[in-house]
């Protein structure tokens, strides 16, 4: 039997992420404890909420507001990376993953989702009734209103990685099998 586009997409995907998974697997080995990533999820949710205030900062003043908010994009850079690379399976694809593993990412997944529908709708809300505020300029609105979907998008896109990494465990020392999640690989 032929394999489907997506089966050959899919296999291809599952490959290169065990190998980006090998090549990483020794970078930032003090980082892959279970408090070390929970502080980089703390870190990442202070740079969110800064994101969210730059947003509000913009509506008042857009030239901070957007430097600001173009600061902490250098911020959340290093910090997102440090996370991706720290906690394991958030981006991983079905074929790399066993099924309590594919369990928990695609309920992280799934919150995920909800919270990037559901935080986008205040900026959204925000943009259309500020269309309709006389003492607010439309640029004003523009920037501030992107600064703040921005962030909630960035917010949804990095909470199924964020909920991994805080609810994982540290590896069993015992399991030798487990070489990437202790750094050892």
């Amino acid at each position: 039997m032929s394999d489907t586009a997506f089966e050959r997409y899919q296999a291809r995907r599952a490959r290169k992420y065990l190998q980006r998974q090998e090549q990483t697997a020794r970078w930032l080995p003090g980082w892959r404890t279970h408090a070390r990533r929970r502080l980089l999820v703390v870190l990442l949710g202070v740079v969110f909420a800064a994101m969210i205030v730059s947003g509000v900062i913009a509506a008042l003043a857009p030239t901070p507001g957007v430097l600001i908010f173009a600061g902490l994009c250098l911020v959340f850079t290093p910090v997102w990376t440090s996370l991706q690379i720290v906690s394991d399976r958030g981006d991983s694809p079905t074929g790399a993953l066993d099924e309590r593993e594919l369990a928990q990412r695609n309920e992280a997944r799934s919150l995920a989702l909800t919270v990037t529908q559901t935080l986008t709708l205040i900026p959204a809300f925000y943009l259309y009734l500020g269309s309709r505020w006389e003492w607010m300029d439309g640029t004003t609105l523009a920037t501030s209103g992107s600064i703040l979907v921005l962030a909630c998008l960035l917010i949804g896109g990095c909470s199924a990685t964020a909920v991994l990494a805080w609810t994982r465990p540290d590896p069993d020392p015992e399991d030798e099998s487990d070489t990437y999640r202790k750094g050892t690989a």
